[in-house]
């Protein structure tokens, strides 16, 4: 038998989209940008926009070498389909203004290391819930561990995460959800002072941020702008979409999520000051909210969105129909930028990380 040669297998073999390829999944290419020695299917055009390089030219591959690829900004933008649902939508966010009246203010109440004697690198807080007993449990992406602290902040106990923790949300009483590098969420049960893993659930890349709401959680994917949303009962992703901004401009999801049952939550990323809200039963854009500054925590206390916005190191406050509201706290004070936030079940105490900090700081909230 002839030897084949590896260029004549080369030749023969569908070339792969290399964005697919990084999550192990094998996609057809249709296209190819020489400049940056890359290669996309029809999915994942759009992340060569996202990668910065829109001035770069792809080209058809597969027996159309040579053609220019379309231009990517010339592609329409996000067709809003069903224009009569989203209206109602909307309307009911109009309608939903009982709490955008109200006036909130924190005050400092102290600080919580999380740094702990079997740590072998610097603490990073990259996520933080509130459990319904008074107790807080922390993700620390550097030393990859959940740590649990009771209401005086002293630690209760560790557990070793699989993947690099980006994010956890509060699943119930007794469990929260994780998300990060290991394209999978992690389902965890924290119970009589111990914190173990009941169960991984697959998604389609790695999330950045995470939420929950009545039993769907939606994970965040900031690579290619997109959401996964995993069902009832939480054992299987039942959705996954791309997002495109209406006006053209690239979306930039960051680094957090907050969801109800109307509505997700977007903090967009470094650059781009602004919060988008996503409607859930038609997964569409319905607003955004400019804000000063770089967004990355998003959560909600007592009916409002709480920001941290990291480059005037403040916590604004933003209704759920896209309004800014107030400024509910400047932390100038503070010696890091403020990052990932939780609240208490009560919505009266408020936990702020700092970036790349092992502190965690707990402001009291007043209602006016």
């Amino acid at each position: 038998m002839a030897e084949q040669k590896v260029s004549d297998v080369d030749s023969c073999s569908p070339k792969l989209c290399d964005i697919c390829s990084r999550h192990g999944v094998h996609m057809k290419a249709v296209a190819e940008c020489n400049e940056c020695d890359m290669k996309y299917c029809g999915a994942c055009i759009p992340e060569h926009r996202f990668l910065f390089m829109a001035g770069h030219k792809m080209e058809y591959i597969d027996g159309r070498e040579g053609k220019p690829f379309p231009d990517l900004e010339k592609i329409p933008p996000f067709d809003f389909k069903d224009r009569q649902s989203i209206d109602t939508i909307v309307s009911l966010f109009q309608k939903n203004i009982s709490f955008e009246e109200d006036t909130h203010t924190a005050y400092y109440v102290t600080d919580i290391c999380i740094s702990t004697f079997d740590d072998i690198r610097e603490c990073y807080v990259t996520g933080c819930v509130a459990m319904d007993n008074k107790e807080l449990l922390i993700a620390d992406k550097n030393n990859m561990k959940l740590k649990l602290f009771d209401s005086n902040g002293s630690i209760i106990t560790a557990a070793d995460t699989p993947h690099v923790p980006w994010g956890i949300t509060k699943v119930n009483q007794k469990s929260v959800a994780t998300c990060g590098s290991g394209s999978a969420v992690l389902i965890w049960e924290v119970k009589g002072g111990d914190i173990s893993v009941l169960k991984s659930i697959q998604v389609h890349e790695m999330a950045f941020g995470i939420s929950n709401n009545t039993g769907l959680i939606c994970t965040m994917h900031p690579h290619l702008d997109s959401l996964t949303f995993i069902g009832k009962p939480i054992n299987a992703v039942i959705n996954y979409r791309r997002f495109y901004d209406p006006n053209g401009k690239q979306l930039n999801f960051g680094f957090d999520i907050e969801m109800d049952e109307l509505c997700a939550y977007v903090g967009c990323g470094l650059g781009d000051k602004r919060i988008i809200g996503i409607s859930i039963p038609s997964l569409t854009i319905i607003w955004e909210c400019p804000l000063l500054g770089n967004t990355c925590g998003v959560i909600e206390l007592r009916g409002q969105l709480v920001v941290a916005d990291m480059t005037n190191k403040k916590i604004e406050s933003v209704s759920k129909s896209g309004k800014w509201l107030q400024t509910l706290v400047s932390l100038e004070f503070m010696e890091g930028r403020p990052q990932y936030m939780a609240c208490n079940i009560s919505g009266r105490t408020l936990f702020v990380s700092q970036f790349g900090s092992d502190i965690v700081t707990v402001f009291g909230v007043r209602v006016s």
